[in-house]
């Protein structure tokens, strides 16, 4: 049980943007801020699960915090009285403000935070990175080098930094060359490497798991550099009763040009000026209950859309994790340059 009388890294005003609200939440233990008017008095509170859910429905990070906060939280009046309100509250992170008679801020009372259930992860390091040329002649895709270290390595230490204990890597072009790397690392997870005789694709991997894997596993394309919250992805997961969920990032596309709206007989009704559109697109990250992972067969090619399409025409749940933290898809030459320039905002530390 945890009291923490230090405030003011606790609050942020009503007026801060979600962006800055997130720099805050990654500077405190409780992964909370109370929002506060200009009195400092209480109005809402703002977790992550909150942000994302928000980011969901529109919310920018540029957006105020106030257009995505919990705007009845769970307070107390007094410490004893919050300790015993903690027992109601479930989730990755449970706490209760304590608030004085002007419902200002006095202290923090919180719980040891739940681990989430995330064990298991498949890196999914089979394909032939084809888009990056010459790169990948004599070198896979997820052994080239960035920050000075394999893909490979940037995404199990990230791994094993958030606690996950096994690792499963499925290879097939130059996967010997994986497979000797991975045993000479050093690596704190257990990693076993999975060959895929012939290409199965994104997702027909998932078919060479073990019968002994059970459990929802985090799936990975091996080809991403991110600094994603795997724990709060699976909280998200679990909380939503889905069978699966896919991490999404935001992608816009600036047109440059008016864009013209025309109605059914082709009659101009509008001009947009330069418009920008944003759209969530699949990141190259799952989460994965069994009823989803073990659709994959034995020997058949499978790309992670066409299970996904299946799960869901077996009324199976699916949804999306908005991922708000740095993420980049490592496709193409200019990609491995601008990870380089990026090394700060995503490399271990």
């Amino acid at each position: 049980m945890i009291v923490d009388n230090n405030i003011d890294p606790l609050t942020v005003a009503e007026t801060s943007t979600v962006r800055e609200t997130l720099a805050r939440l990654n500077a405190t233990p409780h992964l909370v801020q109370v929002v506060v008017d200009g009195e400092r008095r209480v109005v809402g509170i703002a977790t992550d699960g909150d942000i994302r859910r928000g980011l969901v429905q529109g919310v920018g990070l540029d957006s105020p915090i106030r257009d995505c906060m919990h705007r009845k939280p769970i307070v107390a009046r007094e410490v004893s009285a919050a300790i015993a309100m903690l027992d109601t509250i479930s989730g990755r992170h449970r706490c209760v403000p304590v608030l004085d008679a002007r419902d200002r801020l006095v202290c923090m009372v919180s719980d040891s935070p739940e681990t989430p259930g995330l064990h298991t992860a498949v890196i999914m390091a089979g394909g032939f990175g084809s888009r990056l040329g010459e790169r990948t002649r004599a070198t896979p895709k997820p052994m080239l080098s960035v920050g000075g270290k394999p893909i490979l390595w940037h995404l199990v230490r990230n791994l094993e930094e958030q606690g996950v204990q096994r690792v499963f890597v499925t290879v097939h072009y130059l996967g010997d060359q994986i497979r000797s790397y991975c045993a000479g690392a050093g690596f704190r997870a257990a990693i076993d490497v999975l060959t895929e005789t012939q290409p199965m694709g994104t997702a027909g991997g998932l078919s060479l798991l073990p019968r002994n894997v059970d459990g929802p596993i985090l799936v990975l394309n091996g080809d991403i550099l991110t600094r994603a919250d795997y724990g709060a992805m699976m909280v998200h997961h679990q909380t939503s009763g889905r069978d699966a969920t896919v991490g999404a990032a935001r992608y816009e596309i600036d047109v440059p040009f008016g864009v013209l709206d025309l109605d059914d007989h082709g009659d101009i009704v509008g001009i947009r000026e330069k418009p920008r559109y944003s759209n969530f697109i699949a990141a190259g990250l799952y989460v994965l209950e069994p009823s989803i992972y073990r659709l994959a067969q034995p020997a058949v090619r499978l790309d992670m859309p066409e299970l996904l399409r299946s799960a869901v025409q077996q009324n199976k749940r699916v949804g999306l994790f908005p991922i708000h933290e740095y993420w980049l898809d490592v496709g193409r030459p200019d990609d491995l340059g601008r990870a380089e320039l990026d090394v700060h905002q995503w490399h271990p530390k």
